[in-house]
């Protein structure tokens, strides 16, 4: 029996039929059971145990279409033969007796061996991708993730998690609280920098007991190390003053504290200079966790003196609260009580480039990379402020990674790499292995100020990734809050991709009853232009519509009215009351080029060539240092609107290589240049830092 055989006798006997019924059923349980399991209150796993079984009961109910109605006709058919056999034998003249029962019988079998084989072979290798289905399934969903066995040891050793928990200050004295804060300091960067292990501060611990639902993780510091970051080894220490000098000291214990792994000997130092003895305490902890220290991955050479770090610490406690002015006259200060301390010198290189002083960030960073170094970390950080600077953002991403492996689950070295896959190389599938190194299903975030941001990378992602319903699962939950802005624009988004236009009108108002002008007016004109962007011009003019009724241009005051009001009436195409308010609004704004920009369609759509071909000389002249493609930007954007593709995708692929970055509406979402977007030149500008 050949193939082709078998699958017509396979039709015949309905087994495809039986086939199709189990997969069709199974498939309309699956959907039903993921719309009501969540009402019901169903863990989100009872999916995968559902799909579990039935992929397992799969080869089963193949194995009972033989049994029970495959055998069963073939015992029919044979009976019946047999019974025709008999009355033909029995007619015969040739006297020679036949047992027709046996003679029947044997013709049934041969038929049915041929037939049973191939049936058999293919219930095998059903088993068998089941078997696979089932074991890619449980690994990748039911087991914990384990780190491979033939890793190096290096790797082995950086998936090690170490907390540290807070040295108590048993002086009696606050004024020394600070060497505590340093103690546990100077000992995580030694951890960190020798690669140790990847290290859970207090910081941390205290962040996610400030986050976290109290419903779900205990409180106390042993409850959120135990329950949820579960560390393998805790470090613990306090310090004392002894006879006028400072002793401090420290234990190593078990996951559960429970358990004492070793007590390093006190160390003792002047009060006056407490980084001598946590220098030492600190190689006494390294000696014990690590074998082969490797200097060249220390950020600091040498402890710096005891004012400067404290100065240091202050700075950094002073930049998370925004208090920039004070920030850098922290580190400023730092610098002065210890001219050869590195750490401080390159956060004010940082300071400035947060701040687009980017001339002075590139002379403080000139200044420092011609201190000779051989330190592999100082090199690394030293090279990524350089690539950012110069708009090189494959170079950035690489020397950031370089970080963030030391340190996948601090909550702003997590948030940066995540910018910095999204919108500097654009890699959004990069996104999510980042995101799913810190979990946010138990984070509270109303408390949390950092995972606003994270959900809206993630959101951004899914949406470039074509998965729109999953942004509506992630933020909607937020929908109807005062704030969360950022949340709010991609589910707008994701609720357009979608045709959801009743979902979109209905967040829009809400949100007008709870939150200020200026906000409602940035939302309405983000969902008027998601509307341009999917071509449903018509939904787009009633919301450029409520905002032209909203704020009145007698009653316009404030910059950012004065940027609405003429960015509507422009993307409106009501160029004569954008051409007035984009003039008011470049009174004395010569560094605007986004807005000469718009002027410059707008006198080009209105048949004044002239006119714009003088305001894109002026923006051709702005050109300067540190803009990273903002002019070849504009240049692309208006060829775009004017419909010259050549030269709209040329000065395009030239602002992705200055480092133009990849924006909620650049690019692939920027109204000019929708109809370009599957050219091969356009999709080698979206792939340009892979």
């Amino acid at each position: 029996m050949n193939l082709k055989e078998f699958f017509q006798e396979c039709r015949e006997k309905d087994v495809f039929k039986n086939l199709s019924i189990y997969i069709v059923s199974s498939w309309v349980f699956l959907q039903v059971f993921a719309l009501i399991s969540e009402p019901l209150g169903f863990p989100k796993i009872s999916l995968t145990y559902l799909l579990l079984i039935l992929i397992i009961g799969f080869p089963i109910y193949v194995y009972f279409i033989w049994r029970y109605r495959i055998k069963e006709e073939h015992i029919e058919e044979s009976d019946a033969a047999t019974e025709a056999l008999g009355k033909n034998l029995a007619s015969s003249k040739s006297g020679i007796e036949i047992d027709p029962e046996k003679e029947a019988l044997t013709l049934s079998a041969g038929i049915d061996r041929k037939f049973r084989k191939m049936y058999f072979i293919g219930l095998s290798v059903i088993v068998l991708l089941s078997a696979l289905s089932t074991l890619f399934i449980v690994r990748n969903n039911l087991l914990p993730d384990k780190t491979p066995y033939l890793n190096s040891l290096l790797e082995a050793k950086s998936t090690d998690k170490i907390a540290i928990l807070k040295f108590d200050n048993n002086t009696g004295d606050e004024q020394y609280d600070m060497v505590g804060k340093i103690a546990v300091d100077w000992i995580m960067h030694g951890i960190t920098q020798y690669k140790v292990g990847e290290v859970i501060s207090p910081k941390l611990v205290e962040d996610y007991s400030n986050i976290l639902k109290a419903s779900i993780i205990p409180s106390g510091e042993n409850g959120i190390l135990t329950e949820y970051l579960k560390p393998s080894k805790v470090i613990i220490g306090d310090y004392y003053l002894n006879k006028g000098n400072l002793l401090i000291q420290a234990s190593l214990t078990d996951s559960n504290m429970d358990q004492t792994l070793m007590t390093f000997a006190p160390v003792e130092c002047n009060p006056e200079s407490p980084l001598d003895c946590i220098e030492s305490l600190k190689q006494r902890v390294l000696g014990y966790l690590i074998t082969d220290k490797d200097k060249k991955n220390n950020l600091q050479e040498r402890p710096p003196t005891y004012k400067a770090y404290k100065s240091l610490l202050l700075a950094k406690e002073k930049g998370r609260a925004g208090e920039s002015e004070e920030e850098l006259r922290l580190l400023n200060q730092a610098i002065e009580e210890d001219s050869t301390y590195f750490e401080p010198k390159v956060l004010r290189v940082a300071y400035y480039y947060n701040d687009s002083d980017f001339v002075i960030a590139d002379s403080l960073l000139s200044v420092l990379s011609k201190e000779s170094t051989n330190n592999s970390r100082q090199l690394d950080l030293l090279n990524f402020y350089e690539a950012m600077l110069e708009g090189n953002n494959r170079n950035t991403f690489f020397y950031l990674q370089k970080e963030y492996n030391l340190s996948p689950r601090d909550p702003e070295t997590n948030y940066s790499m995540m910018t910095l896959a999204q919108q500097f190389v654009n890699m959004p599938q990069a996104v999510d292995t980042i995101y799913e190194k810190m979990q946010m299903d138990d984070i509270d975030l109303d408390k949390c100020r950092w995972c606003e941001f994270r959900y809206y990378l993630k959101g951004l992602a899914d949406l470039e990734l074509g998965r729109p319903e999953e942004v509506v699962n992630l933020v909607a939950p937020f929908s109807k809050t005062g704030g969360n802005l950022f949340l709010k624009k991609i589910l707008i988004k994701a609720y357009v991709m979608l045709g959801k236009k009743q979902e979109v009108d209905d967040l829009v108002a809400n949100f007008k009853l709870v939150a200020k002008k200026d906000d409602w007016g940035d939302l309405t004109f983000y969902t008027a232009k998601e509307f341009l962007l999917v071509k449903d011009e018509e939904e787009a003019e009633r919301y450029f519509l409520r905002i032209m009724q909203t704020f009145i241009p007698d009653d316009i005051k404030t910059e950012y009215e004065k940027e609405l009001m003429a960015e509507s009436y422009f993307f409106a195409r009501q160029y004569p009351q954008a051409e007035k308010a984009l003039k008011a609004l470049l009174e004395g704004r010569t560094d605007d080029i986004k807005h000469q920009t718009y002027l410059a369609i707008t006198y080009a759509l209105t048949g004044r060539e002239a006119q714009a071909t003088e305001v894109m000389k002026r923006i051709e002249a702005s050109r300067a240092p540190f803009q990273y493609g903002i002019v070849d930007y504009s240049f692309a954007q208006y060829y775009g609107a004017l419909g010259n593709q050549d030269q709209a995708l040329n000065y395009l692929l030239k602002a992705a290589a200055a480092g133009r970055r990849y924006l909620p509406d650049n690019y692939q979402y920027d109204i000019f240049l929708q109809d370009y977007k599957e050219q091969p030149k356009f999709k080698k500008v979206m792939q340009f830092w892979h």
